[in-house]
């Protein structure tokens, strides 16, 4: 069936003319409308998408108003691997992964001009279309810009009144007519195969990653090693959320939800839980969340601990643990391991903001033996608020221990106050930067982080002079779009210094401080950005052969969402690879926060 949306997304009913038109007729209308350069939302196998011509670049940048999505690439869609590989050199096994089921957009390597469909990105994703009448229409069209209908981090729509809803809302806020004559959709009545978008992987240096299990896993459980087991519910995060249950030694994964902070992703997600656990008549022995007190999905596994009349045990288990722990449900729990994990800031259990975090793994327990050392950053758990407060307060940090000549793990003496450095710099001004100064050097409105995320949005802010970073991926995305423009790259450190425990910290002062000075000298700021994937590598590398030593294990994982980084994955890969370590990853469920709950069941003392 064809719906026609006139004045501003007000929907109208089919027009008379319209109606009794057969399939062909209707994908001819479709095609017309595309060809005009409009933008067609189609019903697909597993969701509504939003379709336009790959090469009508301005209906692309309206596809973005309407989405309101400004930061990541659209996929394009061929009719066939064959097309798809006309325009994007793949390897025959992107080639394999692209053209078998369920058919995942793949992200492929690509050349360094940006457009508005990949923007900067140094990758592309490409799919085949999804569902018949996408199919059909990229036959007759050509490539096909295609999205999901829905906005970044709200629930994808499951029904025509939902998409209706959505189509008018997201039309008036964008402010347009999203086309002079009409904004069609092309469906049927036969709803959906499934209830997700597509998958989305990568192959990287032999792996394969999924960076988005988008129908989840209930028709093909992961296998967990060993006998019996009791059942678990894992709650998830709150961001990119899907929850999981265990039964026996199998894992069932339910789809991607996005924010549970939205209503509709809330909604869908206490909705999915109850169907989940009565298709699979499963009442868990075990209910686990996550550690931090602020947690959504833990107040929703509260409730449903509470309730299910069995009084079933309720734990948190910490976030970069679970990363940590989801890789080793995938491949071997039993085995002893160091861990490294790459994340955002979140509750550690020393009242740090964790994110680069070193673990021994060992005995179904946990030990966290290094990592990142820790800054007084303003902000509070969800950092950050803005990019530049962060920046300042990250360099304040340093010059503040570099001032009061601090030993230990933190000691490092700045070449020169960096207050006065930075004040060429256009993301900054000395009002401001007095004022964090200030703020810092007597621990005010700040928080301890040791993350990654911070040090990236830090460095983010500096290098690519952006006031406003929202999410660590997208500081990631700054750094790697700077590093493809470099000529040459700049040899930069985070030196390794044991703390009063005898546990090595990573200090980013000399990064910084190298960086600024840089910055200062006239030195191009795409080399100095070059110059912070290797000397993560680099540390990463360090920090692993002290453990080594120390524990005398030497197997290896790395886990955590900021791995969905191609150039950050393959900077510590290349730098294990040099001392002939090949370390385990995530193959099955993404390495960012909708695979946490997998972690999250391995978390319990005495699992195994």
């Amino acid at each position: 069936m064809i719906r026609y949306y006139y004045d501003h997304g007000r929907r109208l009913e089919q027009p008379e003319e319209k109606q009794g038109l057969t399939e062909e007729e209707e994908l001819t209308e479709a095609a017309g409308v595309l060809d005009a350069g409009g933008i067609v939302c189609v019903q697909g196998n597993s969701a509504y998408y939003l379709v336009c011509r790959a090469d009508a670049f301005e209906t692309v940048k309206q596809l973005r108003v309407l989405k309101q999505s400004f930061f990541r690439p659209f996929a394009v869609a061929y009719a066939d691997g064959e097309a798809a590989s006309a325009d994007f050199p793949m390897t025959r096994e992107e080639r394999q992964t692209l053209e078998n089921p369920p058919y995942p957009v793949v992200l492929i390597q690509t050349a360094n001009t940006p457009d508005p469909i990949r923007l900067s990105f140094p990758e592309q994703g490409v799919s085949l279309a999804p569902g018949h009448l996408p199919m059909k229409l990229a036959e007759s069209c050509g490539p096909l810009v295609i999205t999901s209908a829905n906005r970044w981090h709200e629930n994808t729509p499951q029904d025509e009144e939902t998409l209706s809803e959505w189509m008018l809302t997201a039309s008036m806020t964008a402010g347009f007519t999203l086309m002079s004559s009409a904004f069609v959709f092309l469906g049927n009545a036969d709803g959906f195969a499934q209830t997700a978008e597509q998958s989305v992987m990568r192959l990287v240096k032999g792996y394969r990653q999924v960076l988005r299990r988008a129908a989840g896993m209930l028709d093909t459980p992961i296998p967990l090693s060993g006998g019996p087991r009791e059942d678990y519910y894992a709650a998830g995060s709150d961001e990119d959320t899907a929850f999981a249950y265990t039964r026996g030694n199998q894992a069932y994964l339910s789809r991607n939800f996005g924010s549970l902070k939205t209503k509709a992703a809330a909604d869908a997600y206490g909705r999915e839980l109850k169907a989940m656990r009565s298709r699979l008549a499963l009442y868990p022995d075990h209910c686990v969340a996550d550690y931090s007190s602020q947690s959504v999905s833990a107040a929703i596994t509260a409730y449903e601990a509470g309730n299910a009349g069995r009084g079933i045990p309720f734990v948190r288990i910490q976030h970069e643990e679970a990363h940590a722990a989801s890789v080793l449900m995938e491949k071997n729990p039993y085995a002893p391991a160091i861990a490294a994990v790459f994340d955002n800031a979140h509750p550690g259990t020393d009242g740090t903001l964790w994110g680069m975090d070193f673990f021994s793994v060992s005995h179904g327990t946990m030990v966290r033996e290094a990592g990142l050392f820790p800054r007084e950053l303003i902000g509070d758990a969800t950092l950050p608020g803005s990019a530049v407060t962060l920046a300042c307060s990250y360099l304040s940090d340093c010059d503040v221990r570099s001032a009061l000549r601090e030993t230990g793990a933190g000691e490092y003496m700045m070449k020169e106050n960096f207050r006065s450095r930075i004040l060429h710099q256009t993301w900054t001004d000395k009002k401001a930067s007095d004022l964090v100064y200030a703020a810092v050097l007597h621990k005010i409105n700040t928080t301890r982080s040791s993350s990654l995320g911070a040090l990236l949005f830090c460095a983010a802010a500096i290098l690519g002079q952006e006031k406003e970073v929202h999410y660590p991926l997208e500081a990631l995305d700054i750094l790697d779009r700077l590093t493809a423009g470099a000529e040459s790259s700049v040899p930069l450190e985070i030196r390794i210094a044991e703390d009063e425990d005898g546990r090595p910290l990573g200090n980013a002062a000399p990064l910084f401080d190298r960086i600024v000075t840089g910055l200062n000298a006239g030195e191009s700021r795409s080399s100095l950005a070059a110059g912070i994937f290797p000397a993560i590598g680099k540390y990463v590398r360090q920090t692993i052969q002290i453990l080594t030593k120390r524990t005398d294990v030497d197997r290896v994982i790395l886990a955590g969402g900021l791995l969905a980084n191609r150039r950050l994955l393959v900077s510590v890969l290349d730098a294990l690879e040099k001392d002939g370590i090949r370390p385990e990853i995530n193959e099955i469920v993404p390495p960012g926060d909708q695979g946490i709950a997998l972690g999250q069941a391995y978390g319990l003392p005495g699992v195994f």
